[in-house]
């Protein structure tokens, strides 16, 4: 068998879906694909790639979930194992994708490198990547209203430019910005991953103190303070004579203009 079939079959979809919150379902794969009850509504955290995308929308009909109450896809970031297959999903469940303004570009033009669809330095890794519409642009501090359920979006960059936590009820969506323990997501000079950005990043998390954190790999996990503590100082840790490389030299990511009003967005299906 070929690397990147043997890659599709160890990244593939696990049924059943798991609830490790009350109205929080969880589909596992490599990724981790959310679907999330606003009261007769929800939404979609990410889409997967897109040999899973559409295993994911059967694991959570399985579970008697519906997808057209799903009124958007809340996107994490733009790398392919989290969002190879939006443009799909968009298509067929006809609801917007809402992404923060640093992703726009690389969710919209689909590029390989920047959304790692292609990494020519590991064998067989290379994975379709559709450029998809952009419905709904976010920023730090707007909010989303979905059903019942209100979203504030946290801008929290370091893996890449435009990663983004959604906060409601105490949860906070964390996608790759950090794992149990404080581990760090993959960095890469690539797609402008920056350790500075982290650091600040973590700062927002700590000031939070969210009750649980949702990645987007993996279950969710209970945030401690030693969650946001640990992973400042692995990043610190990798700037330190530059151990990081070139990602000690990329550019940080474009914050919210301090002037800008947030924004109060209501979700609505497009059928």
């Amino acid at each position: 068998m070929e690397t990147h079939e043997v890659l599709k079959e160890t990244t593939a979809v696990r049924p059943p879906v798991q609830e490790p919150l009350p109205g929080v379902f969880a589909s596992l794969a490599l990724e981790t694909v959310y679907y999330i009850r606003c009261a007769d509504r929800a939404v979609l955290v990410d889409t997967g790639f897109f040999h899973n995308a559409d295993a994911h929308l059967a694991n959570f009909e399985s579970a008697g979930l519906s997808l057209k109450c799903v009124d958007a896809i809340l996107t994490t970031h733009y790398h392919v194992d989290h969002n190879g297959g939006l443009a799909h999903v968009r298509q067929r469940l006809g609801c917007p994708v809402v992404t923060h303004k640093n992703s726009v570009a690389a969710i919209q033009e689909g590029d390989r490198i920047i959304t790692a669809a292609e990494m020519p330095f590991l064998q067989g890794w290379s994975f379709p990547y559709t450029g998809c519409p952009v419905d709904e642009v976010v920023e730090a501090g707007d909010k989303l209203v979905a059903g019942s359920t209100t979203f504030t979006v946290f801008h929290l960059p370091g893996h890449t430019p435009g990663c983004t936590g959604y906060h409601w009820e105490g949860n906070l969506i964390s996608g790759d910005v950090v794992f149990p323990g404080g581990t760090l997501g993959w960095y890469d000079v690539h797609w402008g991953s920056n350790y500075l950005d982290t650091c600040d990043a973590m700062k927002r998390i700590e000031d939070l103190a969210p009750k649980c954190l949702l990645p987007s790999h993996l279950l969710p996990f209970a945030y401690e303070p030693s969650v946001a503590q640990n992973a400042s100082t692995a990043a610190q840790a990798m700037m330190e004579g530059n151990k990081g490389g070139p990602v000690c030299f990329t550019c940080r990511a474009p914050l919210r203009d301090a002037a800008a009003v947030p924004r109060t967005i209501h979700l609505r299906p497009h059928r």
